[in-house]
């Protein structure tokens, strides 16, 4: 029992603070700083970079949250001036009708006016409101707004067909109509 004693008595001390890299003082060999505190720089250290990481990620997400505000501005003030261009271009086809059918350009017409109204509130609102209104409009009138949705898409798309379809003629014919 004496050569275990040896073994984990005060030696045994000793051998654990070598393994750890300490000296006899407690002190980490060859550092000259006590355990104690080279723990508390290393936890200091590592807070320290915790924190300049996170203030990095904050603003790499206020960037990336800025560059999206912007990007949806823009697109908002596009659809605005599509909006504003397919009034134009309703109004053009209600004065086509004036001869032909005056009680249809007058219900034309009437619809050239209620896309301007809605391209002017989408100049003036911000995108925040306007998508909290149309959320509200989809809880209170589901139908209506899937209504609502359906025909806006359907006249972007014919109005983009037409618009594609007038350059791709013009293209091909010089914008003569061949019969």
């Amino acid at each position: 029992m004496s050569a275990s004693n040896s073994t984990h008595g005060a030696g045994g001390d000793a051998d654990r603070r070598q393994d750890a890299g300490q000296d006899e003082s407690g002190r980490h060999a060859g550092a000259g700083i006590p355990a104690g505190e080279a723990t508390s720089a290393a936890t200091d250290t590592a807070e320290a970079t915790a924190a300049a990481a996170k203030a990095e990620a904050e603003d790499v997400v206020n960037a990336a949250r800025a560059r999206t505000e912007r990007a949806a501005e823009d697109t908002k003030e596009a659809g605005a001036r599509q909006g504003f261009g397919m009034a134009r271009a309703i109004r053009h086809a209600a004065e086509d009708l004036d001869e032909s059918s005056p009680a249809i350009a007058k219900h034309v017409r009437a619809a050239a006016d209620s896309v301007e109204g809605v391209a002017e509130a989408l100049k003036a609102q911000s995108l925040g409101d306007l998508l909290g209104k149309a959320g509200a409009f989809a809880q209170r009138q589901p139908a209506a707004f899937f209504g609502a949705a359906m025909l806006a898409g359907f006249a972007a798309a014919r109005f983009a067909m037409s618009s594609g379809g007038n350059t791709r003629r013009q293209a091909a014919g010089g914008g003569r109509h061949e019969r």
